[in-house]
């Protein structure tokens, strides 16, 4: 039981701590190129590779649907990876991308599917989504 807990927490650091780096160089030059006034239409619910693939398109207050992939408590912030990924290989490892979500209050739990609420924005590590509200998706 403590060697499958440590593989699981293990995972989970290494899916964390590569969160901002793939975020960011997949798409630092198109976030570059966003305006802090450009946004994105509030009510439309997207998902993590649309956003991973064009940023700079939902740049500001969005809406984002995707699964719990690793959260790091610590600095409260968790991963999500797009839904129809986890459904084809059901495990959180064979996403393309994996978006960091800064979150305030209890994370959801692993494997959830989240809708999100927030701001899409540029940090010092790179691009992340600043979580105003997190609800599991029905």
């Amino acid at each position: 039981m403590k060697k499958g807990f440590i593989l699981l927490a293990a995972a989970g650091l290494i899916i964390t701590s590569g969160i901002s780096y793939s975020f960011t160089v997949r798409n630092s030059k198109a976030a570059d190129a966003a305006s802090p006034s450009i946004s994105t239409k509030v009510h439309k619910i997207i998902n993590v590779n649309e956003l991973a693939a064009n940023p700079a398109a939902f740049y500001g207050n969005i809406r984002l649907r995707g699964v719990v992939a690793g959260v790091n408590k610590a600095r409260k912030v968790f991963g999500i990876i797009d839904v129809s990924e986890f459904k084809s290989c059901g495990t959180l490892l064979c996403a393309r991308y994996t978006l960091p979500v800064k979150y305030s209050g209890n994370p959801p739990e692993l494997k959830s599917i989240v809708n999100i609420s927030g701001r899409l924005t540029k940090n010092n590590r790179g691009m992340i989504i600043e979580a105003q509200n997190i609800q599991a998706a029905k």
